[in-house]
C-alpha cells in the first residue's frame, strides 16, 4: 500500500465524486468506483482536469486480497506530531507576547468540543 500525496485540485475532485448522489459510496469495496487520476502536463505544471470516477463500479479485490491490504494499513496517526499544550503555549507567548492575556486558564483539547474548538482557538 502507499499513500497517495495530492493537491488541493486534485482533493477537491476526488470529494466532489465521493459526494455526488450518481456514483453512490465510491469506496465501498463491493460496489465502490475506480479513481481514474489523469495527468497532463501544461508547461512545467501537471493539471487534472479529466481526473474522475469510472462509471462503472467494480469490486476491489477478493475477500482475501481486501483481508491483506486492510492488515498492512499505514498508521497515518503516527505521521501527526502531537505537541504538548504548555510547550506550544510558551512558543505562542515567545511569538506574540502581546497576546498573553488571552492564554490565561485554558482548556485542554479533550475538554474542548470538536465543533467548539475552532472558535476556542479564535478567542
Amino acid at each position: 500500500m502507499k499513500i497517495l500525496s495530492i493537491g488541493v485540485i486534485l482533493f477537491k475532485k476526488i470529494i466532489a465524486a465521493m459526494l455526488d448522489e450518481d456514483f453512490g459510496d465510491i469506496t465501498d469495496v463491493d460496489t465502490g468506483h475506480d479513481f481514474k487520476i489523469i495527468k497532463i502536463m501544461e508547461g512545467q505544471w501537471p493539471k487534472y482536469d479529466q481526473s474522475q470516477p469510472r462509471p462503472k463500479s467494480s469490486e476491489a479485490g477478493s475477500k482475501a486480497e481486501v483481508a491483506g491490504w486492510m492488515d498492512s494499513l499505514h498508521d497515518i496517526h503516527s505521521l501527526v506530531k502531537q505537541e504538548d499544550y504548555e510547550e506550544f503555549k510558551t512558543l505562542a507567548q515567545s511569538i506574540f507576547p502581546s497576546h498573553d492575556a488571552g492564554m490565561t486558564n485554558p482548556k485542554s483539547a479533550e475538554d474542548v468540543a470538536d465543533g467548539d474548538y475552532l472558535s476556542k482557538m479564535q478567542s
